[in-house]
């Protein structure tokens, strides 16, 4: 048998094989080494590019929400505060139209009180133009005395005419009084929708 290291060929020497095995196996255990930390340093690069380039596109959707956002509330207080603008103007609008009706209802009522004056007037001028329309007056006159007086005396009829003109003074009255009221409600409804507008504008 041959010793261990002995060649037939001594110019071709080599080493045993037990050391040839261990010589293979370290070869292979540093190139699984060296392909492992490669691999693994790929992996870190590629890790880190990912959260650099996930981190990126975070920020870059954080601004567009805020934009978004932005721009949002921006044309939600322009069209809330023009819709209430556009609500007081609507609403002055139509306080002055009622305010307007209002005198135009006045001004009837005065022509009408002139109308009747008028009206009366003319009575007496027919009166001063006729004779005999006076002495018909002065008839109706002495009937009605004559018929209070037979109901119980003239003074009824003039009680009554008396109460007739209180009812219709305490009734215009009345009238005035609650024109100055609405009034008043008014022109204190125009004082708080302008405080509003000037709170408004201030915000």
């Amino acid at each position: 048998m041959l010793e261990p290291g002995y060649w037939p060929n001594p110019s071709e020497k080599m080493l045993p094989l037990p050391c040839n095995g261990i010589v293979v196996v370290v070869v292979v255990v540093v190139v699984v080494v060296v392909v492992v930390v490669v691999v693994v340093v790929v992996v870190v690069v590629v890790v880190v590019v990912v959260v650099e380039v996930v981190v990126e596109v975070v920020v870059v959707v954080e601004v567009v929400i805020v934009a978004v956002v932005v721009v949002v509330e921006v044309v939600v207080v322009e069209t809330a505060v023009a819709a209430t603008t556009t609500a007081i103007a609507i609403r002055n609008d139509d306080d002055d139209d009622d305010d307007d009706d209002d005198d135009d209802d006045d001004d009837d009522d005065d022509d009408d009180g002139g109308d009747d004056e008028d009206d009366d007037d003319d009575d007496d001028d027919d009166g001063g133009d006729d004779g005999d329309n006076d002495d018909d007056g002065d008839d109706d006159i002495l009937k009605k005395r004559r018929g209070g007086l037979l109901n119980g005396g003239g003074g009824e009829a003039e009680k009554e005419e008396e109460e007739e003109e209180e009812q219709e003074q305490e009734e215009q009255e009345q009238e005035q009084e609650e024109q100055e009221e609405q009034e008043q409600e008014e022109q204190e409804q125009e004082e708080q929708e302008q405080e509003e507008q000037e709170q408004e504008e201030e915000d």
